[in-house]
């Protein structure tokens, strides 16, 4: 008997989804009997575990928190020789909750405040915007910005995501769906006096799973 090969490009991906990590490989060389599929948490304990015939090429695990890193391993079986490969994943975490926007210090500043997700894991917010103006961005608070430079009279859109990531290269971040609010600033004139904001309601936007940096949107 020969020891089979480990199944190659090993993934384990959330697909947007905050309950659940899809595993998907590919077959690898030579022939092999059954696959088994375990997940694991953060301290090492088993979550499921799904033994497979030898033509899957994927399984699903449901249930899990929202923006938390998991380990998943593929054994693969040729009689009662194994060999094994293992990777990370994460689950989307939870976005934001209600983005809100108010006249800042100065008339070309404005201060963006939110609330975390109520519930999952997470490590920080992105904030990004267009049209990509180089806007000074203050950190106030932990879910609040103070940013300046604004234009008068320009519509602003800002998203904010929540990120759960960001360590280790071999451990994925991983991004919400962001929150959506647009702004646009008064037309003011010289002189003190409080220029005032046009507020619209926010929306729900969906993207891709992608680290994000804050600053400004790449113009298209």
């Amino acid at each position: 008997m020969v020891i089979p090969s480990p199944v190659s490009s090993l993934r384990v991906q959330s697909s947007g989804r905050t309950d659940r990590l899809a595993v998907s490989w590919q077959h690898g060389d030579g022939s092999w009997s059954s696959y088994q599929v375990l997940l694991y948490d953060g301290s090492g304990s088993t979550l499921g575990a799904q033994t497979l015939g030898a033509e899957h090429r994927s399984h699903m695990f449901s249930g899990l928190v929202a923006g938390r890193l998991y380990r998943a391993e593929v054994i693969t079986h040729s009689g009662e020789l194994t060999n094994n490969v293992s990777a990370f994943g994460r689950t989307t975490p939870e976005p934001p909750i209600h983005l809100s926007v108010k006249q800042g210090p100065t008339n070309d500043t404005i201060e963006l405040s939110w609330s975390g997700p109520a519930s999952g894991d997470y490590d920080s917010f992105g904030l990004q915007w267009t049209p990509p103006d180089r806007l000074s961005v203050t950190q106030t608070q932990v879910t609040s910005r103070v940013l300046g430079g604004m234009f008068p009279g320009r519509l602003y859109n800002f998203t904010v995501a929540t990120i759960s990531g960001g360590g280790a290269p071999d451990r994925p971040t991983v991004r919400s769906q962001p929150i959506q609010r647009n702004v646009r600033t008064s037309t003011w004139g010289g002189g003190g006096g409080g220029g005032d904001l046009s507020h619209f309601k926010g929306t729900f936007h969906s993207k891709e799973d992608r680290a994000a940096e804050t600053g400004p949107l790449p113009s298209r």
